[in-house]
């Protein structure tokens, strides 16, 4: 249950329901962010149904806060199995334990780019052995390339 938990309210999922519930003509943006596409960036639209979740609470309380959440996060009908194969850090933590190994490390190998475009490369190791490397626009999506690249050299040999 925990990884179908952390799997719909992490940031891509909460945008997602950001996105799906339409939600993008009520967010108020100040010019800059306006101009460059803030709208659709989905770190705000997540953002937004956090704010959302918050208010609601402290408007009408847990219990009511509870019921509304339940029913715009939990219907998705995901099951664990669909979950985990998208969850690259998971299964390779799971199989570095199953083998005997301390759970993997992640090391930030470069970081380029402006500060509104950041690039961050990070490689996956298991012990002193790099496992794989991977890079993407934030350090977590970096590391679950990495972390996806070193589950298939574990599943392949």
């Amino acid at each position: 249950m925990t990884h179908l938990r952390s799997e719909r309210v992490n940031g891509r999922s909460l945008a997602g329901v950001f996105r799906r519930r339409g939600l993008g003509d009520f967010l108020r943006l100040g010019k800059g962010e306006e101009k460059t596409g803030g709208r659709q960036k989905p770190s705000i639209q997540a953002g937004a149904i956090e704010a959302l979740v918050g208010a609601i609470y402290l408007d009408a309380g847990y219990a009511r806060c509870v019921q509304w959440a339940e029913s715009w996060f939990w219907d998705a009908g995901l099951n664990e199995e669909d979950v985990l194969s998208q969850d690259f850090k998971s299964r390779l933590q799971r199989l570095a334990q199953r083998d005997g190994n301390k759970p993997p490390g992640y090391h930030l190998v470069r970081e380029s780019g402006p500060e509104h475009e950041k690039e961050f490369e990070v490689e996956v190791r298991l012990g002193r052995r790099v496992l794989g490397r991977g890079q993407g626009t934030t350090k977590k999506a970096a590391e679950q390339v990495a972390a996806r690249e070193a589950v298939h050299k574990i599943e392949e040999a």
